[in-house]
């Protein structure tokens, strides 16, 4: 049986950010639809409390009510608005013009664990990496429902479905390179 424990703050944890050799750049890209909008501010807050804190928001919305939302959550992002079938353009056009050294693709339906980025960070401190994925936790009505635990790569996995796709962190030069 799987049970969640909730990852806490602690003095140990602050020092190890604070002394980080390398404190990386990350980009947080939320889609946020019109439909999903009920989600955001779970999402935000996931992310306003991220111990980590070197990082850019942006969120894209589809309407203008997105926005008015958005201003009332207290959270410092960039708000792009992008037109109905338009949204990889925008991702493209962020990749373009970023400077961050990571960036990650979510939805407004997903949410961040406190620590991830702090994680995330530990990781490329320890081993030069050009991305990051993560295991999955499925959350209903504030209980977990599913864990997707993810083994080490696999190619298999890789090229037989969608295993890397959510919450996974890209070295941005990378995806530049791709273009």
């Amino acid at each position: 049986m799987y049970n969640y424990s909730k990852a806490v703050l602690d003095s140990t944890i602050t020092e190890r950010i604070e002394n980080f050799d390398k404190k990386f750049s990350f980009s947080i890209v939320i889609n946020c639809t019109k439909e999903n909008q009920k989600y955001l501010e779970n999402i935000t807050n996931s992310i306003r409390e991220q111990w980590y804190k070197n990082f850019k928001l942006f969120i894209l919305v589809d309407n203008e009510n997105s926005k008015e939302e958005i201003s009332k959550l207290n959270v410092n992002a960039s708000t792009i608005n992008i037109e109905k079938n338009k949204l990889f353009e925008v991702y493209n056009d962020i990749i373009k013009t970023d400077e961050n050294d990571f960036i990650c693709f979510l939805e407004s339906y997903e949410t961040l664990e406190l620590s991830a980025l702090y994680e995330i960070n530990s990781k490329l401190n320890e081993r030069d990496l050009d991305f990051i994925y993560t295991n999955e936790d499925y959350i209903q009505n504030n209980k977990h429902i599913k864990v997707n635990y993810k083994s080490n790569i696999s190619q298999e996995l890789i090229l037989s479905q969608n295993y890397i796709g959510k919450s996974s962190f890209f070295k941005l030069s990378i995806l530049k390179k791709i273009g």
